[in-house]
This record gives structure tokens, C-alpha cells and sequence, in this order.
């Protein structure tokens, strides 16, 4: 995307189709088709895994739109894929206008509003420009970078708050300098050690486990993880801060005894 809502692009792939594949356009389908399929199957998809397949598209498309003896004309059907783009930045400009909804203490940040309307300004003075000049290739390279990149700068504050473990990371370490031990709901994947500079081991306990430690450990801590921050109502916690779409926050042990008393008090798992 773009590109696929481009019609002249499936029009210059089904023209190079008629004229025979080469080589080239074989390798290119051998390549990106059945790693495609395959990625599909695996449970444990990632966007990233597509970015392999990214050169042999690129190829391929190339080759196709340079087999299309109107490749150099204006083509009426940019309208689409300029309309689309369009509608993902009013999207964003939207979901930046529901910030004045969200109460103050929310722990959810929203697209900023730049981004969006930029990418909007964007569309509209590409599709004019290539309205003058002719060269729709030109106006669609443009619009794959511009997208991307936007889209990225609109939602980074959200992407950064729900992944900066640095104000968790450096309570956990503020306790252990003070002596205290500190305890981890559920498997632990380092992801604290690093910004915190931690010297001393997370003690990684499952739920059943975790009420006996606790007991065993008055003066220790735990960092836990709620679906819903609203879950921590009444509690003092050490630290708190918005975790890949839940809540973590560092509980002292009767703290955290009086959350495990409460009905799904804990998530079974920060993933």
C-alpha cells in the first residue's frame, strides 16, 4: 500500500503476464510467493518478516510498469490510491482530536495532529502535481515513502509510551540499591536489566507461586502486570506505567497480597 490500489499497476502486470514472464519475473514470483505462504502459516506472525519480501516486489513491479508501453502516461487512477492515503491521515487527524475526551490521568497517548494533516496537504499537492506532469511513477514512489514515514511520526508516542520500560526499570533498581528484593509475575524477558543497569536478578515467579513468596518476603517487591490499571484502585504503587496495551507497576508485598485477593487481579502474562 499504495501500490496495490494503483489499477495501473495491475494493468501493467497483467499486459507483461500476456507478453510471457522472464526470468527475472519468475525469480521474483519464486522468491516473494511461496515465502509469503509460508510466513502466513506460522502462528506467530510479525510485520517485519515481510520486510525480505520488499526488494522482490520492487523488482517485479518495476519490471512490469517498464513492460507497459503507457507507462508514461497520466494515469486517471491515481485518484484511488490518493483518495486512500487521504482517508488514513483525516484518520489520524481524527484520533488526535480524541484526546480532549480522554481524562487527564489516562494512561493512553493518541496521535499527534501534525502528522495527519501533512500527510493530507501531501496527497492532494502530489495528485495535482501529477495531474501537470504526467508521471504517475513518480507521484507513487513518493507517496510510499511519504505514508510510512508520517504514519510512523503519528503514532510514536504511542508506540513509545507503551514500550519505554525506563520508569519501571529504574524504580526496580532504586529498590534493590535499598536492599529489597524484587520479584517478577510471570516469565521474565529482561527487559528491565539494560535501562536499569540492574546488578541483581529478578526473582521470576508464576501466579501460584507468587502469594507464597510474598508472604515469605514482607519487605520485598513485585512488579506486576493488569489489564486495566482501574485494577489498582486503592493500591500504592511504587511505580506504574503503561505496558504493551496493559499496565506494570511495582507493588510492595501488601500491596500486591491485596491485589492477588481481588478477582483477575494479576494478567496471567505481560505478552
Amino acid at each position: 500500500f499504495p501500490w496495490f490500489a494503483w489499477p495501473q499497476l495491475w494493468r501493467a502486470i497483467q499486459q507483461y503476464a500476456k507478453q510471457g514472464l522472464d526470468r527475472g519475473g519468475r525469480f521474483c514470483i519464486a522468491w516473494s510467493v511461496p515465502v509469503l505462504i509460508a510466513f502466513s502459516l506460522i502462528s506467530g506472525k510479525q510485520v517485519h518478516y515481510l520486510v525480505p519480501l520488499f526488494p522482490a516486489f520492487a523488482l517485479f513491479v518495476a519490471r512490469a510498469i517498464a513492460a507497459d508501453a503507457n507507462n508514461k502516461k497520466s494515469a486517471g487512477g491515481l485518484w484511488l490510491p490518493v483518495l486512500l492515503v487521504v482517508t488514513v491521515g483525516v484518520g489520524l487527524m481524527w484520533l488526535s482530536g480524541k484526546s480532549m475526551s480522554l481524562p487527564e490521568d489516562e494512561m493512553v497517548a493518541v496521535p499527534s495532529l501534525w502528522p495527519g494533516l501533512l500527510l493530507v496537504g501531501f496527497a492532494i499537492a502530489a495528485y495535482v502535481w501529477e495531474r501537470k506532469l504526467a508521471r504517475p511513477v513518480v507521484v507513487m514512489g513518493l507517496l510510499g515513502v511519504a505514508l510510512p514515514a508520517l504514519l510512523q511520526l503519528a503514532i510514536a508516542p504511542t508506540l513509545y509510551t507503551a514500550y519505554d520500560v525506563r520508569p519501571l526499570a529504574y524504580a526496580i533498581r532504586q529498590a534493590q540499591d535499598q536492599g529489597h528484593l524484587v520479584a517478577h509475575a510471570g516469565t521474565y524477558h529482561d527487559q528491565y536489566h539494560f535501562f536499569g543497569r540492574l546488578q541483581q536478578p529478578l526473582v521470576a515467579l508464576q501466579e501460584n507461586a507468587l502469594k507464597d513468596w510474598l508472604i515469605r518476603h514482607p519487605r520485598d517487591l513485585v512488579v506486576v502486570y493488569v489489564k486495566d490499571k482501574r485494577a489498582l484502585q486503592g493500591l500504592t504503587a511504587m511505580a506504574l506505567q503503561p505496558y504493551r496495551g496493559k499496565a506494570a507497576a511495582l507493588l510492595d508485598a501488601k500491596n500486591a497480597l491485596d491485589l492477588l485477593a481481588r478477582p483477575k487481579g494479576v494478567s496471567a502474562s505481560q505478552d
